[in-house]
């Protein structure tokens, strides 16, 4: 009896041994996938927090770019406004205004050829000297005018003289052809220019290439303004050499 006993309590000791045998094999199989699981997640916790760092850098730069951006814009809005300004203030000045016509003076031939502009022939333009300005990022076509042709007004000229200038993009690297000199300048910024209603007009002459979209940048600020450059010029056949007529401010 003694010895069933003693077999019977040998096969529990060696079932426990078995089960806890096995209770330490599934813990340490358990820990060491716990251990590399762990070790993944480590992994990619590190790449997700590498994205995030790139993300702010990226946001913080992009930031600074459109802060630098708005700065520049700004700028150029007050250059562009001041320039507006002068401009607008000279064409309304009291000695600028052109006689009011009366009721009972009616229009005569000669009267309606007197408003057409009377461009220089190419031989008068080529008749000048000329030195080449370099703009800078300050510079606008009035301010240019008013120190080297003596007043902002005959900013026009710089137009006449400069067929690829675009009005709204002087500028740091832009070269402008400048006259020596001029002998009577009032005369010649009179021969170009037209004065109607308190607003000025010149002829621009098409160049090979030009579109209306291209002629409304260049004089507008944007392609968009087409209709601008039409309402002026309603029976308009573009082509080089023709004479399209620009509203100037």
């Amino acid at each position: 009896m003694s010895g069933m006993f003693l077999g019977l309590l040998g096969a529990v000791l060696l079932l426990v041994l078995g089960l806890y045998a096995l209770f330490a094999y599934r813990s340490a199989h358990l820990e060491n996938l716990l251990h590399e699981q762990e070790n993944v997640f480590r992994g990619e916790l590190d790449g997700v927090t590498r994205g995030i760092e790139e993300l702010q850098m990226q946001r913080v730069e992009a930031e600074k770019q459109a802060e630098t951006r708005s700065t520049v814009d700004r700028e150029l809005v007050s250059r562009l406004e001041t320039s507006l300004k002068r401009i607008q203030d000279h064409l309304f000045r009291p000695e600028e205004r052109p006689a009011k016509e009366t009721a009972s003076s009616p229009r005569t031939g000669t009267q309606k050829q007197e408003m057409i502009p009377r461009l220089p022939e190419v031989s008068e333009k080529q008749s000048f000297d000329f030195w080449t300005y370099q703009a800078t990022d300050d510079d606008t076509l009035w301010d240019i005018a008013r120190k080297h042709l003596k007043d902002g007004k005959y900013y026009p000229l710089l137009l006449e003289y400069n067929p690829d200038l675009e009005i709204y993009d002087i500028g740091r690297g832009v070269n402008i052809r400048i006259p020596k000199e001029i002998p009577d300048i009032q005369e010649l910024y009179e021969s170009i220019i037209e004065r109607r209603n308190g607003r000025l007009f010149w002829n621009y002459t098409a160049a090979p290439g030009d579109t209306l979209g291209s002629i409304a940048r260049k004089f507008y600020g944007s392609a968009e303004h087409v209709s601008k450059v039409t309402a002026l010029n309603p029976e308009l056949e573009l082509k080089s050499g023709t004479a399209v007529k620009i509203e100037l401010y």
